[in-house]
């Protein structure tokens, strides 16, 4: 057991293997008995789907926030818009962490999203300090675009609706 609660947070683009660590770490951790629960931003083929506590489902958090967009222009960069619903999504999946590690006794929570600004890494340090949770970042890189693209596939295959205006196939 760790003697203060830890938060794992994963970094990586889309579509890279994140969601695969997170639930490969979460499920070593709880088999060796360590409290752990994974924590996801993502939507139909991201983390959303395998956090235990169904009051924190966290795909519901982005899918809800973003019922006015349509297709990619949710995640540029220069949508300013979008990048503040991201935000306030991660502020409200963090709250659920906070809830776990605090409240729930759970020891380690897996935060899943991609995490990729200098600004979202410094949010979530701060939540880790304010809360006395140690904290540390895993990268999931892969540059195979073979494996890219089957991963893009699989995640597209498994949403319950086709994301934007792609067909399951070309999602």
């Amino acid at each position: 057991m760790t003697n203060s609660p830890t938060l794992i947070v994963m970094i990586g683009l889309p579509a890279r293997g994140k969601t695969y660590v997170s639930k490969k770490l979460t499920r070593y951790l709880n088999w060796i008995g360590v409290p752990t629960r994974g924590q996801g931003l993502g939507g139909p083929g991201g983390a959303g789907g395998w956090c235990p506590s169904a009051a924190a489902l966290t795909g519901v958090y982005r899918r809800e926030a973003v019922k006015s967009y349509k297709s990619y222009d949710f995640f540029r960069h220069d949508n300013k818009e979008a990048m503040e619903i991201r935000k306030r999504c991660a502020l409200v999946a963090l709250q659920d962490v906070k809830a776990y590690l605090l409240e729930e006794c759970g020891q380690i929570a897996v935060f899943d999203a991609t995490n990729t600004t200098r600004e979202r890494r410094d949010l979530i340090l701060n939540f880790a300090k304010e809360n006395a949770f140690k904290v540390f970042f895993v990268e999931s890189v892969c540059d195979d675009p073979e494996v890219i693209a089957a991963n893009i596939l699989e995640i597209g295959a498994r949403s319950p609706v086709p994301y934007g205006n792609a067909g399951r196939l070309s999602a």
